[in-house]
């Protein structure tokens, strides 16, 4: 050996170095560290956990979309009711007794098994120019009545169907087959109108004692069917949403007019 210096033999090594390996498992022992690893039924135990903790916070987002998707459709449908009751009550607040012994307002109601399905129609003036021959101010005759829905066979549509009866179209025929239809709304369960003669509320008008006059009010009141929920059958009810307004005509005592609007005191 160089410098006198012995190197320790290989059984001096290993006789130090089997204390240290029995020292190291008595740490390990001591400190509650283990070498080995997870059991399969810690591993199952583990995984059953967090497909709980999974499934519960799948539910609850779940749910919360849900909400807000309902909460979507609701205010859409509630804004649509408002817009479309507003355009029914500017046309009822301008209708006016045609004639004296004809107020040519008419209202009609037909009962069913589940929702009522009315309709109306009555002299109007116009405030917009409704067609390509019309003129603004002039009048029209202007009906809200219920066909069915091409998209939902057991449900229905509202149209609007105006004919002008003005002196811009008095040189052409006018009859119900040219009348203006326009649709306003889909999926409606139902449409009833009453009518307050000043005592009394009805849902027929312009028969026999009322057929001189327009009443002093209308109440309409329209029932929309909610979108259709996933999973649900084709020929099941949905609970309808019921939206109402109250309409007052000014015109409804005759007043005397003038020539061309045909009526008298």
């Amino acid at each position: 050996m160089m410098n006198g210096e012995q190197r320790p033999s290989l059984i001096q090594q290993s006789a130090f170095a089997i204390p240290r390996s029995r020292y190291a498992g008595y740490w390990l022992l001591a400190t509650g560290y283990s070498s080995r690893g997870f059991t399969l039924l810690e591993v199952l135990v583990a995984s059953s956990i967090l497909t709980i903790v999974l499934a519960i916070l799948y539910g609850v987002f779940s749910q919360t979309l849900t909400s807000k998707r309902i909460a979507e459709e609701r205010s859409t449908l509630s804004r649509t009711a408002r817009v479309l009751l507003l355009r029914m009550g500017e046309d009822l607040q301008a209708s006016f007794p045609f004639a004296s012994e004809n107020a040519r307002f008419v209202g009609k109601t037909r009962r069913t098994s589940t929702f009522p399905q009315a309709s109306v129609s009555f002299m109007s003036f116009a405030n917009a120019q409704l067609t390509n021959v019309g003129r603004e101010g002039d009048w029209s005759e202007i009906a809200y009545d219920l066909i069915p829905d091409p998209l939902a066979p057991t449900l229905w549509q509202l149209v609007r169907r105006v004919r002008l009866t003005s002196e811009s179209t008095r040189g052409s025929r006018q009859d119900e087959q040219e009348a203006e239809v326009l649709p306003l709304l889909s999926r409606v369960q139902g449409l009833r109108f009453r009518f307050f003669d000043g005592r009394t509320w009805s849902e027929e008008w312009g028969e026999d004692q009322t057929q001189a006059r327009i009443p002093q009010a209308v109440e309409v009141e329209l029932v929309l069917a909610p979108a259709d929920k996933p999973g649900a059958r084709s020929n099941e009810q949905l609970e309808g949403v019921t939206f109402s307004t109250l309409v007052d005509l000014p015109l409804a005592r005759p007043v005397g007019t003038i020539g061309r609007f045909g009526g008298s005191s």
